[in-house]
């Protein structure tokens, strides 16, 4: 099997432009908040300025209220030129380069949390009567050899590929805490 991080996200900007700052590399661990990339913001500072000063010359409250809107609305347009972090992990992979133009929605970074994580397996298809029997199953992770690991089925799923059955487990074992900072996404078990 397979160590994955139950946590991560593909971070990605709300909003076209060109790429002025990539902050991060892969592997590298970061803190929530943590500013990974930026985009040129000098389109929508100007939008933002111009909404703003219609707003102030607005005479009529129905006007300004719709000014006000659209000066809000062009605040937080200006805002989505920076990607944060959502929390804390590493970066598991970079997909851009400073100074390329991106799109909407356009893959950044894998951001993951290596805290929380589960493992992954692919079981033969001739051992589907296994999932009915109700018992304990084991992890023994590579990198600690002899140490066997209680986890719970959190959940699998009938394939029709012909690859197997995606199985994935739950470490519940208590005695598993003193070895979890040496069990990383991508480690095998």
């Amino acid at each position: 099997g397979t160590v994955t991080a139950r946590n991560f996200s593909i971070l990605a900007f709300r909003l076209p432009g060109t790429l002025t700052e990539v902050n991060v590399n892969t592997s590298q661990k970061i803190k929530k908040g943590t500013v990974i990339a930026r985009i040129d913001p000098y389109d929508y500072q100007r939008q933002y300025q111009t909404a703003l000063a219609n707003y102030k010359t607005t005479e009529s409250i129905y006007e300004r209220n719709q000014r006000l809107y659209a000066a809000n609305a062009a605040r937080r347009t200006l805002d989505y030129t920076v990607l944060t972090a959502p929390f804390d992990g590493f970066i598991e992979q970079r997909f851009v380069e400073n100074h390329e133009e991106i799109l909407t929605g356009q893959s950044i970074v894998r951001l993951i949390d290596p805290k929380d994580i589960e493992v992954n397996f692919m079981l033969p298809e001739t051992s589907i009567q296994l999932l009915d029997i109700p018992k304990k199953i084991y992890v023994e992770f590579d990198s600690q050899k002899g140490k066997l690991f209680t986890t719970e089925v959190k959940e699998y799923i009938y394939s029709s590929n012909g690859s197997g059955i995606p199985v994935t487990l739950l470490i519940t074992d208590k005695q598993f805490a003193p070895y979890r900072q040496n069990v990383f996404p991508g480690f095998s078990c």
